[in-house]
């Protein structure tokens, strides 16, 4: 049997039976060189004829996909891991569901279900694109089967594609999988379905991991040894999944990092102008990736691009530099960008320098006249009005401190015979007052303040003062604050004792802590 085999087995392409020229269209055989005869130039419609009979890219392209995909996607250990991934899904959805206050249930409604299931199913997925992409690549390299496909005619991109492919195909499973369990329990509750949202849902949760996925695929490729490109890989994951590791660091620089996009069922999605922004400018990057994996995947060694290649390279390159300059622009030039340790620096300057003001006597508001101006379009606020004041101390009151929020794009506070003191850093108005104000006695303090979104921020806020429907403005949101604002102050006893502050902050109630989240 083994002799018949090996006499049978052959990797040749067996010759198809000889056909006349009536068969090819009438053409004449073409001499051969070296029999006496001069070889006569080869028609061009013969090309053509040989591309026909060659199997083509596109579909050596499908042929691969297809291997790729059963062999990850219908193996029962990936299988037995879609299941306890609808469980823990389905868990997750039902606690929060049933987790209300005093044991009250809320409606599944879709903005609750969506956050909920995004961060255990990024989290999931993230991980399997980890080993996947590592197995998936390297698969003809550990079974040294390389040498064998890298001598077929198929182009590189084939072979590029069908892995990028196998990773999507696995990204959207488990997109798919975790969006219908949530399908399933809203129809339980007897919740309709949007189809349309669960496809804008499964954007905003696939694209950033496929864009991940594609520079995965380029690592593997390009990595000397499979377990070497796993941890660049879970590096990269743990720079863009997890931000608040590289906050120093911003945004443009940490590979694969999008802003979180809020749902809500009475503003929708919001602006997420700023997470296109972002996908936009990985995906651009995640292309020249692939076009340096596509140029080394046969030999190991990066080659000369082809025509075709170099022409996608500029234009790519021309994307990323382009999308990366206008998200610089809103977020630096619009907006105030700072890092982490710069609002902790703030905060830790602004106690230092108003803490005083928790031991001086101050005014209290016995009264308020407001106008409040909103252009849900332009997410434009004006607030203006007037505060009556009252000293309803035993002491005499010499200096008022009025804080303004520093998201305020504008700010105008006055007080009729004082002098009045800003400090542009902290957004604080400090009045003298001559004479003082005596126990007792009344004033008033006169506010116009205007709130602007320009551009768009690396992260929206989530609690956006102006939205095209339902606007709920607090107080403390939008208005003037009479004194030394303990919002503003570092939380923690370990960072306060880090940076020089006693231990404990001395916040009143949790409402002040909360107060201020937007001190960006």
């Amino acid at each position: 049997i083994l002799g018949v085999v090996y006499g049978v087995f052959s990797f040749r392409v067996m010759n198809a039976p000889r056909r006349s020229a009536w068969e090819w269209g009438g053409l004449p055989p073409l001499p051969v060189a070296g029999t006496g005869q001069k070889a006569a130039a080869e028609p061009p419609h013969s090309k053509a004829r040989r591309a026909e009979i060659k199997p083509s890219d596109w579909a050596s392209y499908l042929a691969a996909s297809k291997l790729e995909i059963r062999s990850f996607l219908l193996s029962l250990p990936f299988l037995a891991m879609m299941l306890l991934w609808i469980g823990l899904a389905a868990t997750e959805l039902l606690n929060d569901i049933n987790g209300g206050e005093y044991g009250s249930a809320s409606y599944p409604a879709a903005g609750m279900l969506f956050g909920t299931i995004g961060q255990p199913l990024t989290l999931l997925t993230t991980i399997l694109l980890i080993y996947a992409s590592a197995e998936i690549v390297w698969r003809e390299r550990s079974l040294r089967l390389s040498g064998i496909l890298h001598a077929t005619p198929s182009a590189n991109i084939v072979f590029v594609a069908s892995k990028c492919t196998a990773l999507a195909a696995l990204i959207g499973v488990v997109t798919a999988t975790g969006l219908l369990t949530m399908n399933a329990i809203q129809l339980m509750r007897g919740w309709p379905i949007e189809p349309l949202l669960m496809l804008q849902f499964a954007y905003f949760l696939a694209a950033p991991l496929l864009l991940f996925a594609f520079v995965a695929v380029a690592i593997q490729t390009l990595s000397p040894h499979k377990y070497l490109g796993m941890m660049i890989v879970l590096l990269v994951a743990v720079i863009g999944q997890l931000g608040p590791v590289m906050s120093w660091a911003h945004p443009l620089l940490r590979i694969g990092w999008v802003p979180d996009v809020l749902y809500s069922d009475m503003n929708g999605f919001g602006h997420p102008a700023a997470f296109h922004w972002f996908v936009l400018y990985w995906a651009s990057l995640s292309g020249l990736f692939l076009l340096v994996a596509n140029a080394s995947w046969r030999h190991g060694a990066l080659r000369k691009l082809p025509q075709s290649g170099s022409a996608a390279a500029i234009v790519l390159a021309a994307i990323f530099l382009g999308s990366g300059a206008f998200t610089f622009y809103n977020t630096n030039v619009l907006n105030d960008y700072r890092t982490d340790e710069e609002v902790l620096t703030w905060r830790v300057d602004y106690e230092k320098s108003y803490k005083q003001f928790t031991t001086r006597p101050q005014p209290r508001i016995t009264a308020i006249q407001a106008n409040v101006d909103l252009d849900p379009e332009r997410r434009h606020a004006r607030v203006r009005g007037t505060y009556s004041l009252v000293n309803d101390t035993k002491q005499p009151i010499d200096e008022i401190v009025i804080a303004v929020r520093n998201d305020a794009s504008s700010s105008s506070v006055t007080m009729p015979s004082a002098q009045m003191r800003h400090d542009a850093r902290f957004n604080q108005h400090l009045f003298t007052l001559t004479p003082p104000l005596a126990p007792g006695a009344q004033t008033v303090a006169q506010f116009d303040v205007t709130y602007d979104a320009r551009g768009f921020e690396p992260e929206e806020p989530r609690d956006p003062l102006i939205v095209e429907n339902g606007s709920y403005i607090m107080s403390y949101r939008a208005f003037p604050t009479i004194g030394y604002r303990a919002s503003y102050e570092l939380r923690g006893a370990r960072a306060r004792q880090g940076r020089g502050l006693p231990a404990s902050s001395g916040a009143d109630t949790a409402r002040e802590i909360q107060a201020d989240a937007g001190v960006q």
